[in-house]
């Protein structure tokens, strides 16, 4: 064999494109990648003898054997290499099934691909313009794509909405059954796709339905039907996006009991409303058809069921079973007027009849209109001061369903006085009683109070009556007198307004003055106190103090009349030195003011009484070291002794005068020590 060789094939292609051939051998470790001439062949020389491995490569292409093994030991020519088509390369986010076909019928070519989760790769056998449609329990972006071997590009699918499947199984078939489903999240209703129905074997009917939801939803599916009763009565589902069809618990429909009546005499449109006790979320209403009649389910047997009827401008009681009878109510319009036509404004109305019906009313503008009346009798009366009215009053009967209207004529017989009660500065003074009172021979007496905003009105003055017009201080605290003290006015065929008060009130707090009669030479060294009284037993607390001044005049703040207090001097001189009394004044609690006068006269003290002071301390000084020295002589002695010792050698040693040696006199104070000593245990003996 030659020490090297070459190795060429063919390679058949059904579309021009650049192939790729890749020769490489594990024994020799030669290697070589060629491009096809433009007759489709390849050829790779100077190539050792060996097994070699020989691969024919491109990327939209795929191949009947694209990849094969030979022994080279001479110059060698492979046989060729052939296209199979064309490759199709797919990235899916769920399993499905890809169908397949081509669009041009002289290239007919069709099929279906099982694609799993990730990246697929299928080979077409023709090439040209395919049609790709998914076919799957999930929704793409597109539900038809296409794919030209002439412009390859890997096709990516992504799977936007699932399929959700469910089911309904009902007792007995209603064409009336209904299944909604509703997003929980946006309460939006949602369209099915679809909805078949099958009979079982046993005879029940089972109602499949479906509908398309996005990853992440979640849904509530309830059954509706005009005779079945269904449990449960809904079905939740949430649709994680993992994978479909999604199923939805089964509901099952049974045929349920209802309850009917009807409104005698026949009442169309009355709200009749089902309860029942047992279950207390249950409330179902329905309106009666023109002949009275209703009828409420489906409903679950074996409960006690609770029916009650209403409608405006009708008294509906129960009869029997689920039956009501109804009574049209009646109207009553009343209206009060000045004239002929001009509504009296603020007239109360009155209206009492049968079975205990009682109401009051103050008309505004408009007449009072009095709805769903039973029929019987009634007794109408207005009322307003300074007026008098015509009737004074009204009975009569009203039948059923009848509309009545009374009208009553209003006339001015009295007036009112209004007025305005401030302070001083012009502050409305609320809740002040004012009255007025008639003079001479007119008999009257009324009164009224101040709003808040300080006005007030008296009502059912008498014309030409000549009337006085005070406020009342002795019927509040608060006030002390009022100025004017009194009006006289005399009030005509019309109201009287202006009539106004200024009030003072009664102070509650009072200011405090006062004077010191006091030296000069005093006035540094004293204060003046104010204190509260707290009663015997806690004395009194200082609430202000007040240094004086030249004037010796003093002035405290104001102060509440709740309280007492004394107003007293307080000195900083020493009594040792002056002879003097602290003055004190008991204040009164009245205000608005208060002035005291203090007289504060301190006298200084005489020598004579300095020196006999002083002597007076001296003695008692002295009387009480002797009281201590005779109590304590058994200690103090040594202590002595001690000290005239040292005061006799500070004295250079001589003789000293009267009493001999240094030790003569030791000897004297130790025989006093030991006399004392022993006076001392005798006398305890």
């Amino acid at each position: 064999p030659n020490s090297v060789s070459s190795l060429e094939a063919v390679v058949s292609t059904q579309s021009t494109g650049e192939v790729t051939v890749h020769v490489s051998s594990s024994t020799t470790g030669n290697t070589a990648t060629v491009k096809l001439t433009e007759t489709g062949t390849w050829r790779v020389e100077a190539l050792l003898p060996g097994t070699f491995t020989v691969t024919v490569a491109h990327p939209f292409w795929c191949w009947k054997e694209a990849e094969r093994d030979v022994t080279l030991d001479t110059d060698t020519t492979l046989p060729p290499f052939e296209q199979s088509g064309y490759l199709l390369t797919v990235d899916v986010s769920h399993a499905i099934l890809l169908n397949f076909s081509i669009a041009d019928q002289e290239k007919s070519d069709f099929g279906t691909f099982s694609l799993t989760k990730a990246t697929n790769r299928f080979c077409l056998k023709k090439a040209g313009i395919y049609r790709l449609v998914p076919s799957s329990c999930y929704t793409f972006p597109e539900p038809v794509y296409s794919y030209d071997t002439a412009a390859p590009t890997p096709l990516t699918l992504t799977a936007t909405q699932f399929l959700v499947t469910g089911t309904v199984v009902m007792a007995v078939d209603d064409e009336s059954t209904e299944v909604t489903v509703t997003n929980t999240a946006t309460h939006g209703k949602v369209p099915l796709k679809g909805k078949t129905k099958a009979t079982l074997e046993d005879g029940r009917v089972e109602v499949t339905y479906e509908f398309w939801s996005a990853a992440g939803q979640k849904f509530q599916v309830k059954p509706t039907s005009a005779t079945l009763l269904f449990s449960p009565t809904l079905q939740t589902v949430s649709v994680s996006g993992e994978s479909c069809p999604v199923s939805v618990a089964s509901i099952t429909g049974k045929s349920g009991t209802f309850v009917s009546g009807k409104i005698s005499p026949a009442v169309s449109t009355v709200l009749v409303t089902l309860t029942a006790p047992e279950q207390p979320d249950l409330k179902l209403t329905q309106i009666t058809d023109e002949e009275g009649m209703y009828n409420i389910g489906p409903l679950s047997e074996g409960l006690v069921y609770t029916v009650t009827a209403e409608k405006q401008g009708y008294e509906i009681t129960p009869g029997e079973g689920y039956d009501f009878t109804a009574l049209k109510l009646s109207k009553l319009t009343t209206t009060v007027q000045m004239g002929e036509g001009v509504p009296l404004v603020g007239v109360l109305v009155s209206v009492s009849g049968s079975k205990g019906y009682r109401k009051n009313v103050q008309l505004e503008s408009a007449p009072l209109v009095l709805t769903g009346l039973v029929p019987g009798d009634y007794f109408i009366r207005p009322l307003m001061k300074e007026y008098s009215f015509t009737p004074a009053s009204k009975m009569l009967t009203v039948a059923e369903g009848l509309e009545v209207d009374v009208t009553f004529n209003a006339e001015r017989v009295a007036y009112s006085g209004y007025g305005k009660v401030t302070s001083l500065n012009g502050r409305p003074q609320p809740g002040i009683v004012v009255e007025a009172v008639g003079a001479g021979d007119c008999s009257l007496q009324e009164e009224g109070v101040t709003g808040e905003d300080g006005s007030y009105r008296i009502r059912g003055l008498s014309p030409n009556c000549p009337l006085t017009f005070l406020v009342r201080s002795d019927k509040s605290d608060k006030i002390r007198r009022a100025s004017p003290a009194s009006q006289l006015i005399e009030v005509g065929t019309e109201d009287r307004a202006g009539i106004n008060f200024i009030v003072f009130q009664e102070p509650t707090t009072f200011d405090i003055t006062g004077y010191v009669e006091i030296s000069p030479e005093f006035v540094s060294s004293t204060k003046v106190l104010l204190v509260e009284d707290r009663g015997s037993k806690s004395g009194g607390k200082q609430v202000h103090s007040s240094a004086l001044d030249e004037s010796r005049i003093f002035v405290f703040p104001e102060m509440a009349l709740t309280s007492t207090y004394t107003v007293k001097i307080e000195s900083s001189l020493p009594h040792s030195l002056y002879n003097f009394t602290v003055p004190d004044v008991k204040l009164r609690s009245e205000g608005p003011f208060q002035h005291v006068n203090l007289a504060f006269l301190p006298i200084r003290k005489s020598v004579h009484q300095e020196q006999a002071t002083r002597a007076s301390f001296t003695a008692l000084t002295i009387i009480v070291l002797s009281m201590v020295l005779a109590a304590n002589h058994a200690t103090l002695v040594p202590v002595f002794t001690q000290v005239y010792h040292s005061v006799v050698n500070r004295g250079g040693g001589g003789d000293s005068v009267g009493l001999g040696g240094p030790a003569d006199g030791m000897e004297y104070i130790d025989d006093i020590h030991k006399g004392g000593a022993r006076r001392s245990k005798s006398k305890k003996k």
